[in-house]
């Protein structure tokens, strides 16, 4: 997350809730926890989540730097880990 974005908060409760307040954010965060998972796995776990808003909320937590997609050469899927 960007230094200057960060700054902009009152305190460390409204950053924290701005980063994982998305609707499936903390679930997925739990799913990643021990895990590496690609994203049709992720989407197995969370089956109520379309496949739109589980995108949204995923490139969210990639952009903030909370879960990093790692995009492998010789795989075009991106696997999401902790």
């Amino acid at each position: 997350m960007d230094l200057e974005k960060a700054k902009t908060f009152q305190c460390p409760m409204e950053l924290t809730m701005n980063v994982i307040g998305g609707k499936y954010k903390a679930v997925i965060l739990w799913h990643l926890i021990d895990n590496t998972l690609r994203y049709n796995e992720i989407q197995k776990f969370i089956p109520k989540a379309t496949p739109k808003m589980l995108s949204q909320q995923l490139k969210e937590l990639e952009a903030d730097g909370t879960a990093p997609a790692c995009k492998h050469k010789c795989i075009t899927k991106a696997f999401f880990s902790p």
